[in-house]
C-alpha cells in the first residue's frame, strides 16, 4: 500500500505543479511541518507544541492570502500583490485539523510522510475540497479496494460533476457575468434578479460539481471521500442551508472554533458572540476583501435571527422557511460575487428599485431563450431531490454521491445512460469554449 500511496503522491504533486509549479514547495513544506509536528504531539501532548503548529499553518496561510489585504488596510500602496497558491485554504485546513486530532487522541499519528502526504495532497479534492479530516481516511490509506460497483459509481460521479460545470455552471455564469458587468444604469430590476439567481445556480453547480468529481476520484482510487452537499436550496432555515452547504467546512469551523470557544453551552449571548466570529472568520476564509467580511457577518446575523426564532418556538409553514431561505441567501451572493462594496451597493440598489433601464430588452432577449430556459429548469430540478425520488428513495437528504445510498438504486444503468449522454455533451461544449476555472479555485 506504501506504494500505491507513493505513486499517488507523486502524481498529486505532478498536478499541484501543471497549474503551480512554482508553489508546489509551499504543499510540500505544509506537508512537513504537519509530519513533524504530528510525531512530537504523539510523544508529548503540550498545548504549545500545538499552538506552534497551528500557528505555522495559519502563518502560511496569512501571508499568501491576507498579507496584501491588511497592509492595503493600513495604508500601504507601494506594495505587490502577493499571489494566491492554489488550494492553499484547503490544505492548511486539513493539516490543522490532522495536529488537533492527534492532540485531542482523536486521531492516531501517522508514522510514514508518504502516507501523510497522501492524505493532504490528495489530488481529487485538493485545490477546492471537500476538506477530508484524516481520522476519517486513515483506514482507507492504509487498506482499500476498488470493486466494479465502486468504479462504475466513480465514474457516474466524475462524468455528472462535468456535467455540472460545463453544462449548468458555465452557461449560468455567462449570465450572471453580464448582470454584474453591467449592474448601474444599464440594465433594470428584472434583469438583475435574472442575474443573480444565475449566480446562486452558478455557484452551487460550480462547486458541488467539483466536489461529485472529487468524490468520483476518490471511488475511482479506492477512497470513500465525505459528501459536501445535500440540496442546499430546499433548506427550510439558515441553519438548515449551513448543515447542507460546503458541509466539510461548516463542520470544520463547528469542531475547531464554534465548540473551543464555548458552542451553545455558555448562555445566549455567548452563543450569539461564537456564532458571529465563526461566520466572520468564514467569510475572511472565503477570500481578503470586505465583500466577504460583510457576507460572514450577514450570515452570521440571520442565524442569530434564526436561533432566536427557534428559542421562541416561532412555527414557520416549510413552504415559507424554503421560500425565504432561498431569497435570503441569494441576497448574500450579491457581496459574494461582487468585486468591490460599491458594486454590491449598485447591485442591491437595483434589485430592489424596480425600474427598466436600455439595455434590459437586449439583456432578457439574450438570455431568456429557450436554451438558457431549459438549463434553469435543469439547474432547479436537479438542485432538488427529485431525482432520488423518482427513483425511490424517500430521505431529502439522500444523494447520488452517496455510495450506500446509489446502490439502493434498483434502476441505475438509466442513471449511468443519462451521464453518459451529458458528459458527451458537456466535452463537446469544452472543446468550443474557452478556459473557464472552478470559482472555489480562487480562495
Amino acid at each position: 500500500m506504501v506504494w500505491k500511496n507513493c505513486w499517488i503522491l507523486i502524481g498529486s504533486l505532478f498536478f499541484y505543479a501543471w497549474g503551480e509549479f512554482g508553489y508546489v514547495v509551499i504543499l510540500i513544506l505544509s506537508i512537513f511541518i504537519n509530519y513533524v509536528v504530528g510525531r512530537l504531539l504523539s510523544n508529548n501532548k503540550n498545548q504549545y507544541l500545538l499552538l506552534t503548529g497551528v500557528g505555522i499553518n495559519l502563518l502560511l496561510l496569512v501571508y499568501y492570502k491576507y498579507a496584501f489585504f491588511i497592509l492595503t488596510q493600513l495604508g500601504f500602496s507601494n506594495i505587490n500583490h502577493i499571489h494566491l497558491p492554489l488550494g492553499i485554504s484547503f490544505f492548511t485546513f486539513q493539516g490543522i485539523s490532522y495536529i488537533v486530532d492527534i492532540y485531542r487522541n482523536q486521531a492516531k499519528v501517522e508514522k510514514n510522510i508518504i502516507t501523510l502526504g497522501t492524505y493532504i495532497a490528495l489530488f481529487p479534492q485538493l485545490i477546492a475540497g471537500p476538506i477530508v479530516r484524516f481520522k476519517n481516511i486513515q483506514t482507507q490509506l492504509h487498506d482499500r479496494s476498488v470493486t466494479y460497483t465502486s468504479f462504475a459509481h466513480g465514474a457516474f460521479l466524475l462524468m455528472t460533476g462535468v456535467f455540472y460545470k460545463v453544462v449548468l455552471a458555465d452557461n449560468l455564469g455567462k449570465i450572471a457575468h453580464e448582470a454584474f458587468e453591467l449592474i448601474g444604469s444599464k440594465i433594470g430590476t428584472f434583469s438583475a434578479w435574472l442575474g443573480l439567481i444565475g449566480y446562486s445556480f452558478q455557484i452551487y453547480f460550480d462547486f458541488c460539481g467539483y466536489s461529485v468529481m472529487a468524490v468520483g476520484l476518490g471511488l475511482l482510487m479506492g477512497f470513500t471521500l465525505p459528501v459536501n452537499f445535500r440540496y442546499p436550496y430546499i433548506s427550510s432555515s439558515i441553519t438548515e442551508f449551513w448543515r447542507r452547504w460546503h458541509i466539510t467546512l461548516s463542520t470544520w469551523f463547528k469542531d475547531y472554533l464554534y465548540i473551543p470557544l464555548g458552542g451553545n453551552r455558555r448562555g445566549v449571548y455567548i452563543t450569539y458572540r461564537n456564532l458571529w466570529i465563526v461566520f466572520l472568520l468564514c467569510g475572511l476564509w472565503h477570500g481578503a476583501a470586505w465583500t466577504f467580511v460583510f457576507w460572514g457577518i450577514y450570515h452570521g446575523f440571520l442565524l442569530i435571527v434564526d436561533r432566536w426564532l427557534t428559542n421562541q418556538k416561532t412555527n414557520i409553514p416549510t413552504i415559507v422557511g424554503m421560500v425565504s431561505t432561498f431569497l435570503m441567501v441569494t441576497l448574500g451572493w450579491v457581496l459574494f460575487r461582487s468585486e468591490n462594496l460599491n458594486q454590491a451597493t449598485s447591485y442591491f440598489s437595483t434589485l430592489f428599485s424596480y425600474h427598466s433601464a436600455h439595455l434590459d430588452e437586449y439583456f432578457l432577449g439574450k438570455h431568456l431563450s429557450f436554451y438558457s430556459c431549459l438549463i434553469f429548469i435543469i439547474a432547479f430540478v436537479l438542485s432538488t431531490p427529485l431525482v432520488v425520488f423518482l427513483f425511490g428513495i424517500r430521505d431529502s437528504k439522500a444523494v447520488l454521491c452517496d455510495t450506500i445510498i446509489f446502490n439502493k438504486i434498483q434502476y441505475r444503468s438509466l442513471l449511468y445512460g443519462f451521464s453518459i449522454v451529458g458528459f458527451i455533451y458537456a466535452v463537446s461544449t469544452i472543446l468550443s469554449a474557452s478556459y473557464s476555472p472552478f470559482i472555489y479555485f480562487r480562495f
